[in-house]
């Protein structure tokens, strides 16, 4: 499945687009997710966009857009084979991207030992590599808390 968010609340289709396709979900921290989409949103709107919108509007759509999607993600990710799916957190992986994916491939049933020279080599391009960071805040807090605080509780993250 390509990394596009929208697809999480596609499971059936998809799965029926690609039998037998095997699934890696990403989660991340919403409190870190949340200024980073908005900023996602904001830009495109800007270059994309046909028509002025607020910024309340933005952020209004764009809480609304998550929260469909990923309670509908959550509603059908159990359609998924256990072995044709993993779930892992975008922090572990950051931290511990062999570790991880070793994880991941063994979970798959994925030739681990084949791969592991390659993605090594890859990520040894990536160790500059710097994360966007984004202003967070009470704001952003509230803002998870009230209307992502299902995904939070789901994978029990903090502030």
């Amino acid at each position: 499945m390509q990394k596009a968010t929208p697809n999480l609340g596609r499971i059936p289709v998809i799965m029926d687009m690609f039998p037998g396709a095997l699934y890696i979900h990403i989660v991340r921290n919403p409190y870190e997710l949340y200024p980073s989409y908005i900023h996602l949103l904001s830009t495109l709107t800007r270059k994309f966009g046909m028509q002025d919108i607020t910024p309340r509007e933005m952020e209004d759509g764009a809480v609304l857009m998550y929260q469909r999607i990923m309670r509908k993600y959550l509603a059908e990710r159990h359609l998924i084979p256990d072995d044709r799916f993993i779930e892992i957190r975008f922090e572990d992986l950051r931290e511990d991207p062999l570790g991880i994916l070793e994880r991941v491939y063994r979970h798959l049933g994925l030739n681990w030992e084949n791969a592991q020279s390659a993605i090594a080599a890859y990520a040894d391009t990536l160790a500059s590599y710097r994360q966007n960071r984004y202003p967070d805040g009470e704001h952003v807090r509230r803002q998870v808390d009230a209307h992502w605080g299902f995904a939070v509780e789901e994978w029990r993250y903090r502030p």
